[in-house]
């Protein structure tokens, strides 16, 4: 017998009511986290290539990168390292100097370059070939006695692999900077060249070598030339310049020629009949590739333009495609966001694989570091090949900004995208906020509905502005105001006023002091005077940057010190508060310190928490006041044996209570030590506990640094630097929910429909809560509902999936929509969102068309009269109607009337 509806119900509530298992609180990584792209060796990929190690085994293509890098990896590659789409392999520890090609022949791996040896000390002269275990010789190897000889090029051939470089002879051979390998034996090819080859390329059957030479023996020969079989001969006029890569491209050969007279211009040239035809003067170029219907050109970064216009293309930055008509930058198309140099694309799953090298300055001192990069491109879409992690690229800030999450720090790229230190969370996934900032971000603050951005500049000399505050408008990040004259580490909102603070700066970059600047519209003016922070005759030691926040809405200003004593002849450590009386700063503490080893100290964050002022820092690590005058205190810590402790964030969490977040093995407070907190922990009124008082959850650690708290859609994020949290990786970033069940990223919307039409509903839960084994459950009104015809004539499809569907909706539809997610844990229930019937008026349901909807609200009710009636009256009209509602020529009583009665049930005049 068939089942009614009303029995399903039954059991669907039966269901409902039963109990779900209850979790303890977890840790919960975020999808692409947050990291730094240069966590590659220092030094450069040059070369790279697809290289399968089983051929057509299972295995798939591994990613082979060369140049000149040690110490990459553990166990170390050097000069040469192979990614298999999990791991780095070394290659035996790789060779002694950098390599300059790689080739896969026959389904060998082959290395050229100017190494002699392998790194264990094995004899190799600059080209090797790879047997699965260990670097072989071909032949003889490059026997030129000289330390300059190189092995630059190769590319396969017909009748063997062909080398270029810097050599004269190979394998006991006289051969001039180019020469064949057949398998058994090395060959000259005629009298060779007479400069280093840097790239060779087989079009229609033929060798072309392209470089720094000018002859062939007595030929003249510039740039570019092809081998006939028997001797080198001239590809036309390249204008006396050399060349320094070749492509084809749609049937054609292309070139890139240097100009200048140090070669510091590139023009990409194509070869028609006998001549080279100038296409594009880009910068110094390093690579030339061609996929599909593009040319990429890689390189320098630089102004971009066509022969006879000017600039056309605008700015590169490092990658330019082609098309073969127009030029597009691809890569960071500004100075500001990016430093680095292309020298080498190829195909690689897929897409491309880009390699080369970051330029990074670190200030101070103003040291250039450049370490290996290297990023995929698929379908404009930019990703990073993991490396060795450098954790000095963590978050530092984050704030909830238009109900998503926004994250600030060092780092330098989300996994998929290039990033510049600031990104956007939406629940599941990452977005860039346009081209990101000009430095590490230290704070973000949401004002008047904007989100400001404050921070240190990469770059700058010393003299110039070193920090930065901006506003994001419409997908970019703006200035505001002139540069503040040093890093902005205070950034706060008080009384609708914007105050940053930092250190300020000598002409010669150093700091020398403490400075509070306000914006007053246009500029950023000192607010106060900020040296009489200590006593008159107090001469300081040293100070640490200062915090800036608000008590009882009153700006305060706090730091620690070190000041000399006339009595000891010490350096002794005072806490130095000052609030600000409307008119300038007052001094309302100078409290000595403790003493310690070094007297170094540090405040990182400021909270106020139950009525009191709560400071976090180094030495003490927090100290709390209810009077600004009297500071105890009541918390310390000690380290996690790798880094110095420190409480360096202070946030409540969405129970009220308040969290801190710092570097730490175990937290003193209450009397006692509780050594089951590690780099976060609660406040019960009374000491610091784990976030879960579970005995059994021991899984709570953060092993590194806790930077930046703050709560968002009912979960605790803690931002640093960091590579796991309770065991779950996560890349400095990580939620931590309290009970376990699932948040939203995607709550459902509102609908209209006409009577008989169809509606939707989705629901997108966060991601971390187990996404292939969540169950939903679709209610209206707070009834579940079941798949299948209604009582009131509509059907529901989906009621048991994240997508909900009426179809042939009736006046009994018309209700409120939410869904509950079920995971391990318990469940979670949606928002609520009504599904509204349009009237029968609408045109969209086939009525007349009048629309009484007239201040556009969603509803025809009593403000429509009022909006009428104050637009006949000569008020404001925003939604700019047509105040002759019945359409008889004049805007007057009878108009009003016709929209009561429309509103009433009537038909439209």
């Amino acid at each position: 017998m068939r089942q009614s509806y009303w029995t399903l119900l039954l059991a669907v509530l039966c269901l409902a009511s039963r109990a779900v298992a209850q979790c303890d609180g977890r840790w919960i990584g975020m999808d692409s986290s947050l990291s730094q792209t240069q966590h590659f060796p220092a030094g450069s990929f040059a070369r790279q290539v697809a290289w399968d190690p089983d051929g057509s085994g299972p295995q798939p293509p591994w990613l082979v990168v060369g140049g000149n890098f040690t110490g990459f990896n553990s166990p170390a590659a050097n000069h040469i390292a192979g990614w298999d789409g999990a791991v780095w392999h070394n290659f035996a520890g790789g060779f002694n100097q950098r390599v300059r090609s790689l080739i896969s022949y026959q389904g060998q791996l082959i290395a050229g370059g100017a190494f002699s040896a392998t790194q264990s000390g094995s004899p190799l002269k600059c080209i090797a070939r790879w047997d699965g275990q260990s670097w072989q010789p071909l032949g003889a190897g490059v026997t030129d006695p000289s330390s300059n000889a190189t092995i630059w090029c190769m590319a396969a051939g017909d009748d063997g692999l062909y080398v270029g470089g810097e050599f004269n002879s190979i394998g006991g051979v006289p051969a001039i900077n180019i020469a064949r390998w057949d398998g058994i034996a090395w060959h000259a090819l005629g009298v060779g060249l007479d400069g280093r080859v840097d790239d060779l390329l087989m079009y229609q059957g033929q060798m072309y070598a392209a470089g720094q030479f000018a002859h062939s023996g007595g030929i003249s020969i510039r740039g570019v030339a092809r081998w006939n079989g028997t001797t080198w001969e001239a590809t036309g006029d390249t204008g006396g310049q050399a060349a320094t890569n070749l492509a084809e491209f749609q049937g054609a050969l292309y070139a890139n020629l240097g100009t200048g007279e140090d070669q510091s211009i590139s023009t990409l040239c194509l070869l028609s009949g006998n001549a080279w035809q100038s296409l594009l003067v880009c910068p110094v170029a390093h690579a030339l590739h061609a996929a599909g219907n593009t040319l990429y050109i890689g390189g320098e970064r630089g102004s971009l333009s066509m022969p006879g216009q000017s600039n056309q293309g605008g700015y590169s930055g490092g990658l330019i495609s082609w098309d073969g008509v127009r030029a597009r930058c691809l890569l960071a198309c500004s100075v500001q966001s990016f430093s680095g140099i292309v020298y080498s694309i190829i195909d690689f799953q897929n897409g491309l694989s880009i390699a080369g090298l970051n330029t990074k300055e670190e200030l101070p001192p103003r040291n250039t570091q450049t370490t290996g990069m290297l990023f995929s491109l698929t379908n404009d879409r930019w990703r990073s090949f993991p490396g060795r992690e450098r954790m000095d690229a963590g978050v530092s800030s984050v704030v909830e900004y238009n109900g998503k999450l926004v994250v600030g720090g060092a780092f330098y790229q989300l996994r998929d995208f290039p990033a510049n230190f600031v990104a956007m969370w939406d629940g599941r996934s990452w977005t860039p906020m346009g081209e990101g900032l000009p430095g590490p971000v230290t704070r973000l603050l949401v004002h008047d509905g904007e989100l400001l951005a404050a921070g240190r500049r990469n770059y700058y000399a010393p003299g110039e502005p070193g920090g930065y505050v901006r506003r994001f408008v419409d997908g970019l990040w703006m200035p505001i105001g002139p540069e503040p004259p040093g890093a902005v580490t205070a950034f706060i909102e008080s009384g609708g006023d914007l105050l940053i603070g930092g250190p300020q700066r000598s002409v010669s970059g150093a700091d020398i002091g403490a400075g509070i600047w306000r914006w007053d519209g246009s500029n950023w003016p000192a607010f106060g005077n900020l040296t009489g922070y200590v006593p008159a005759g107090t001469q300081l030691c040293s100070y640490s940057l200062a915090l800036l926040g608000e008590f009882r809405g009153q700006i305060v200003h706090a730091l620690f010190t070190s000041e000399l004593s006339l009595v000891t002849g010490r350096c002794d450590p005072y806490l130095i508060i000052q609030k600000w009386t409307g008119e300038d700063w007052e001094l309302a503490a100078h409290t000595p310190l403790p003493a310690t080893p070094n007297n170094h100290r540090s405040l990182y964050c400021f909270a106020e928490v139950d009525n009191e002022l709560w400071m976090g820092g180094s030495n003490p690590s927090v100290v709390r006041s209810a009077t600004l005058s009297d500071w105890s205190e009541f918390a310390n810590i000690n380290g996690d044996g790798n880094t110095p402790p420190s409480i360096n964030a202070i946030a409540t969490d969405a129970g009220g209570s308040t969290i801190v977040g710092g570097v730490f093995g175990s937290l003193w407070s209450g009397g006692s030590f509780n050594f089951q907190v590690k780099g976060v922990a609660r406040w019960d009124g009374a000491q610091f506990q784990p976030l879960s008082l579970n005995p059994l959850n021991t899984y709570q650690a953060i092993a590194g640094s806790v930077n930046a708290l703050t709560t968002f859609r009912g979960e605790i994020i803690a931002g640093g630097n960091f590579s796991s949290a309770g065991g779950v990786p996560a890349l400095n970033i990580a939620r931590w929910s309290d009970s376990g069940l699932p948040t939203f990223s995607q709550q459902p919307a509102p609908a209209l429909a006409c009577l008989g039409d169809a509606a939707s509903f989705s629901v997108l839960p966060a991601s971390g809560y187990g996404d292939d084994t969540l169950t939903y459950r679709w209610i209206r009104n707070n009834t579940p509902l079941i798949d299948g015809p209604q009582p009131s004539g509509s059907a529901i499809s989906g009621a048991t999936t994240p997508l909900l569907t009426i179809t042939g909706v009736s006046a009994a539809d018309a209700a409120d929509y939410a869904c509950t997610v079920t995971d391990a844990c318990g469940s979670a229930t949606s928002q609520a969102a009504p599904l509204t019937l349009r009237p029968a008026y609408d045109r969209i349901c086939g009525g007349p068309g009048c629309d009484p909807d007239l201040n556009h609200d969603g509803v025809a009710d009593d403000s429509d009269i009022a909006y009428l009636i104050n637009t006949i009256a000569g008020g404001d009209n925003p939604t700019n109607i047509n105040p002759d509602f019945n359409q008889d020529g004049a805007a007057d009583q009878t108009d009003i009337d016709a929209l009561i009665n429309v509103i009433a049930g009537g038909v439209c005049p």
